[in-house]
């Protein structure tokens, strides 16, 4: 009987980080392929269970395995068979079940030291080797070079010790811009790299990798956001890959990231243009109105196909765009609504213009162009 494996990272990531280290030479695999296991899964089980398929020894870290084959087939069997993992959940207990938390002056002041957390527990996996290395015994953090280096790269005064409890004094701009910050300097180690056995220091993390770091970054923060109902979350994409957007609805939002990511590469390209201005952090309700006469704009060019689909339905999509101030700015039009109306217009819009879009992917399809 296979053994099921409980995972500490979303399925999907593990996946993909799995088919990645997949990729890498044999000289690297083994090492590679052991440290995301005891990473991305809950126990030693999948670790454990690779190495016997591997035929390697229970102790050490060889940098051969005894079977090269048997180790990358069950490597390959593991990303396949996705019923085999059971995605872990953070327990809640009792106390912030029913709200018996600790209070502090602002909520933002919970968010500040839990993101402080994070960062402590990645850099001790050795995820920022530049901006925020490993402890060593023989090597201490230097924070006044952190806190240093970061303030060059926000502009704001920033000090910083290193412990949790000083993260409730960063008010709300250097907060959200250290996470951006930290996201561009993840890096995800792939291989131990050399064990200091003095004093238990332990790995010196090797191969590290911007793209995966950074990945596993955005899952830990955008966790973070939602669990303390931040209404933003980490752009994965384009102008927005590691900046914090604004949070319409999760289904909106991945399939915005989809089709953002689409137009990461094409300037002309005024729906994912029209999707970056509207999430950008800030944006104005000026921004916003410009976004949603793109989203507008492009459905006008589809509207002999939008009558098609939606029918009479079609003629009420158009008088919003049109009475609401969003494509014309005429006397009568109703101008004075909130950003809660304007949400409501971008999932509308975009929902159309997603719609649209595969409408005519399944039209093009069926006739073969």
């Amino acid at each position: 009987m296979k053994s099921r494996y409980q995972l500490q990272w979303p399925v999907d990531l593990a996946l993909w980080e799995a088919r990645r280290v997949l990729m890498l030479d044999d000289s690297d695999f083994v090492g590679a392929m052991q440290l995301f296991l005891s990473e991305a899964c809950a126990d030693g089980t999948a670790a454990a269970d690779f190495r016997t398929a591997a035929g390697l020894s229970t102790d050490g870290w060889p940098v051969q395995p005894a079977n090269m084959d048997a180790a990358r087939l069950w490597a390959e069997q593991f990303v396949r068979e996705r019923s085999r993992f059971s995605a872990h959940v953070t327990p809640t207990y009792f106390a912030e079940r029913h709200g018996h938390i600790a209070a502090f002056a602002e909520p933002r002041e919970h968010l500040a030291m839990a993101f402080a957390t994070v960062l402590s527990d990645m850099q001790d996996h050795g995820y920022f080797p530049l901006s925020l290395p490993r402890d060593c015994v023989d090597n201490p953090v230097s924070w006044s070079h952190v806190s240093e280096q970061v303030r060059h790269a926000i502009h704001l005064p920033f000090e910083w010790d290193g412990a949790r409890e000083s993260a409730r004094d960063w008010d709300e701009p250097t907060l959200y811009s250290l996470m951006e910050y930290f996201h561009d300097a993840a890096q995800r180690p792939r291989s131990e790299g050399y064990v200091h056995s003095y004093a238990g220091c332990g790995p010196h993390y090797g191969d590290h990798n911007a793209e995966s770091g950074a990945a596993v970054y955005r899952w830990r923060v955008n966790a973070l956001l939602e669990r303390y109902s931040v209404n933003m979350r980490m752009g994965k994409a384009g102008e927005e890959r590691g900046r914090l957007v604004a949070k319409v609805g999760r289904d909106i939002d991945a399939r915005a990231d989809d089709r953002a990511s689409q137009g990461v590469e094409n300037p002309a390209d005024e729906v994912a243009l029209a999707i970056r201005t509207y999430r950008q952090r800030g944006a104005s309700a000026a921004q916003k109105r410009s976004a949603l006469a793109l989203l507008a704009g492009d459905l006008e060019h589809r509207r002999d196909r939008v009558k098609v689909v939606l029918g009479k339905d079609e003629g009420d999509l158009f008088r919003i765009a049109n009475n609401f101030g969003i494509r014309h700015k005429r006397s009568g039009q109703q101008m004075d609504y909130g950003d809660e109306f304007l949400d409501y217009l971008f999932t509308v819009f975009l929902g159309a213009v997603l719609l649209m879009e595969q409408v005519e992917r399944k039209g093009n399809e069926e006739t073969g162009f």
